[in-house]
């Protein structure tokens, strides 16, 4: 979609120097669920002129015989509709954007630009975002986002994801602007001060909750950027003749993990087959599935290791 409105968007992939990308159109697009676009730049035609056709038979590797003509042709109208009223729609809903921050309780933080950018704004400046996606945070709520998730789905609003500190939403070009003022309406009356023991995980002072999820998340990050120690080659746990065990989370310190676990979002694996669930990211696990932190590869608090 930033095609269709340059000059108040982030550069496209292909704009940026990408020699192909997919992107899904089922979100912010009309198309339906499993709707894709493969984009090949002209620069790569131009440079390798067989670069299409090899592509095109790449995918014959991994396309289905029977694709949905269905969800082809919603691609194929979501295409024509963006390309007919996508900087109508793209103007309008950062309007309705800006509006909706502006009723929002100071609590709220909405950390996207609420103002479209202009032709003479750098494009790929550091830490420039698509200003339709909304990424909502509290710093005054006791309870991770995940919770306050929880109350908006009560309320019948889902939301892209939620992680500790932050909610996600991802409107579509059409979302009317009574859908913002529905959102802000239910925003500002969340329980932010929840008193279910789930809730409760904390033994530090009110005034430092949310201090301690943001010192959290940055455990959770720096242990991202920090692979486990490998025990086993994956593919010698995955497919060879290692013998595994199901135990509780709990009791698998420096035990050496048979399944990938993926705390989600993000959905990067923070330990992979064959690496040792080391005391500090147990530790960091433990404190995600306290906080409803979706966690890949933990079935009913339970994972599978190596015996």
């Amino acid at each position: 979609h930033f095609a269709a409105a340059p000059e108040m968007l982030p550069q496209t992939a292909l704009a940026a120097g990408a020699d192909a990308c997919v992107q899904s159109a089922h979100k912010t697009l009309s198309a339906l669920t499993q709707g894709a676009y493969l984009h090949v730049s002209q620069r790569l035609i131009d440079l390798i002129p067989s670069a299409v056709d090899q592509i095109r038979a790449a995918l014959r590797v991994f396309m289905t015989s029977s694709p949905s003509f269905v969800i082809g042709a919603s691609l194929d109208y979501a295409r024509a509709d963006l390309a007919a009223n996508g900087h109508a729609k793209t103007t309008a809903l950062l309007q309705h954007i800006r509006e909706f921050a502006s009723q929002l309780t100071e609590n709220w933080q909405l950390s996207t630009p609420t103002t479209p950018t202009t032709p003479s704004t750098p494009t790929m400046q550091e830490g420039q975002r698509d200003p339709l996606r909304l990424v909502l945070r509290n710093q005054t709520s006791q309870v991770p986002a995940t919770h306050l998730a929880k109350q908006l789905s009560d309320r019948g609003i889902d939301i892209e994801m939620a992680d500790l500190t932050r909610l996600v939403l991802i409107p579509a070009l059409d979302t009317p602007k009574s859908d913002f003022e529905k959102l802000a309406m239910a925003l500002n009356s969340l329980n932010l001060f929840d008193t279910t023991p789930s809730a409760l995980n904390y033994s530090v002072p009110d005034t430092t909750l949310f201090d301690e999820k943001v010192a959290l998340e940055q455990q959770w990050l720096e242990l991202l950027m920090h692979p486990a120690e490998k025990i086993l080659p994956a593919g010698e746990v995955l497919f060879g003749a290692a013998l595994t065990e199901t135990i509780p989370l709990s009791h698998a310190a420096n035990k050496i993990a048979a399944t990938p676990i993926s705390p989600y979002p993000p959905g990067i694996p923070l330990i992979l087959p064959g690496e040792r669930i080391d005391v500090a990211r147990l530790d960091l696990l433990l404190r995600l599935q306290d906080n409803e932190i979706t966690l890949a590869g933990v079935d009913r608090g339970t994972i599978r290791v190596v015996v």
